[in-house]
């Protein structure tokens, strides 16, 4: 099962490392070291592309994820050597914006979600509670 926000770990992360002084090489496998979701995936990518000099090509689905993607970009032009911290800064603030717009939607739904479960089973079977004594005393009228 993938983390709840694999690329506001990996950012908050890769900036305490570049803070502490470590390279983004070096918080990048401790990362890599500790997940084995499609965000380890998506950094072994990058990682194998910048060992062979090449621009790094992402799945098509990684495209798809606008925070993940610019994080992706902004780690590789940390691993050529450019200074990404103030950068790195900006994406953790947006990241983190984005995971409480996220969390207010979920929220925000979540009364209905429950109602989903009372309106399918327990108020059918309150139904049945109130009204069956009374069918019963009805097919009993009419049978005798």
């Amino acid at each position: 099962m993938e983390r709840l926000a694999p690329p506001l770990e990996l950012c908050i992360s890769l900036r305490l490392g570049i803070e502490s002084g470590q390279s983004v090489m070096r918080v990048i496998k401790k990362f890599q070291m500790h997940g084995r979701d499609e965000m380890s995936c998506d950094l072994a990518m990058v990682l194998a592309a910048f060992e062979r000099g090449e621009t790094v090509k992402l799945r098509p689905e990684t495209n798809n994820l606008l925070y993940r993607r610019a994080l992706l970009e902004l780690i590789e032009a940390g691993l050529r050597g450019e200074p990404i911290l103030s950068q790195l800064k900006e994406l953790e603030t947006e990241i983190l914006k984005a995971c409480h717009s996220d969390i207010d939607k979920y929220v925000a739904a979540l009364p209905m979600r429950t109602m989903i479960p009372l309106m399918l089973i327990q108020f059918p079977a309150f139904l049945l509670l109130l009204l069956g004594p009374i069918v019963s005393e009805l097919i009993r009228g009419l049978s005798s």
